[in-house]
């Protein structure tokens, strides 16, 4: 039997408040709402899902960096924000309560080993920090802290199930692993360009991809020991995000500065796929891959989401109501239907 796991509001004040636009490259594009958006019709229709547990509260200015839909519990979500910090909801979006306060969190997720864990990255007081709750949220513990101030973690990652190996990716272009399950850590790599994402498939846990902003997609198929620059072939100088198709990780997209490219070959080469933007409206900066049908992909650029069911060939659009940057999609694994949307 299945049980309900839900959200605990974080009580005890343990952080001091800091800078929340830190490092934010998009923030102040736009007008209009922030926030968190869902969607029940694959995208068609959308609505507002920033509301607050407590009466009157709303985050509808929230700036999402991330956000985590659990795997096994789709009705748990996160939304990793720089000015809310870290907001948990039970009920798919209905509502949402604040996680971990006065933290700048670019990325969390719930650990698929042991759903009592919790991770948040980001930074604190203008300095890198992860955290780590192991009773779901309730109480905190910091397990980073990076000496250098100015500096945030930007990616958080754990491939496989067992939850020991976790990867963090900083602003500084370092990335961190930890193979106890965040209580140290170890540098393996400096990309020496800021980290924006990583992703590491549960399929094979030896294979990391970690995307740059500017020297774009790097790739590990040693656990982290050796890593090897994909040249994404044609696309601009500006990296935003990745995404893999959740069953087979060879296949990879990446949206860029230049457009959406896809790679069926595990990152050797590379397609630009024909979203019908403009050509001043080019920057793909969130895209995901339905976890049931890998020929349904979705893309955002700006706050237009574009949805291709064919694997590319052709899309559909459809204009959020906001005029916001999109930063990040995720989809319910168990009811492909329900998406959501998070803006900056």
């Amino acid at each position: 039997m299945k049980f309900k796991r839900a959200f605990l509001i974080l009580l005890p004040v343990l952080f001091t408040a800091q800078a929340c636009n830190f490092f934010s490259l998009t923030s102040e594009e736009g007008s209009g709402t922030r926030g968190i958006f869902r969607s029940s019709d694959s995208g068609a229709a959308w609505e507002a899902a920033s509301r607050g547990a407590a009466a009157k509260q709303s985050f509808a200015g929230a700036q999402v960096s991330r956000l985590f839909v659990e795997e096994q519990e789709p009705v748990n979500l996160l939304a990793a924000t720089l000015g809310s910090g870290l907001l948990g909801s039970d009920n798919r979006g209905d509502t949402w309560v604040v996680l971990l306060p006065r933290v700048a969190v670019y990325d969390a997720f719930i650990s698929r080993s042991n759903h009592d864990e919790i991770f948040a990255a980001g930074n604190r007081d203008r300095v890198a920090a992860i955290y780590k709750s192991v009773d779901r949220g309730k109480t905190w513990t910091q397990v980073y802290s990076e000496a250098a101030s100015a500096t945030s973690v930007t990616a958080l990652e754990s491939p496989g199930n067992d939850g020991k190996v976790l990867y963090a990716g900083l602003s500084s272009g370092a990335l961190l692993q930890s193979q106890d399950g965040g209580s140290t850590w170890q540098g393996v790599a400096d990309f020496k360009d800021r980290i924006v994402d990583i992703v590491a498939p549960a399929q094979n846990p030896q294979k990391v991809f970690a995307l740059t902003r500017s020297t774009g997609l790097h790739r590990s198929s040693d656990g982290g020991a050796t890593w090897t620059n994909l040249k994404v072939t044609g696309s601009a100088e500006t990296f935003f995000t990745i995404a893999t198709e959740p069953r087979n990780p060879e296949t990879i997209y990446t949206g860029t500065a230049g457009g959406l490219f896809r790679s069926s070959d595990g990152g050797a080469t590379w397609t630009r796929l024909p979203l019908p933007a403009t050509p001043s409206e080019n920057s793909v900066t969130a895209a995901a891959i339905n976890p049931q049908d890998s020929r349904q992909i979705f893309a955002a650029i700006r706050w237009t989401l574009y949805r291709s069911d064919d694997g590319g060939e052709s899309w559909r659009t459809a204009a959020l109501p906001t005029r916001r940057v999109m930063g990040s999609i995720v989809i319910d694994p168990q009811e492909p239907n329900r998406i959501y949307a998070g803006f900056k």
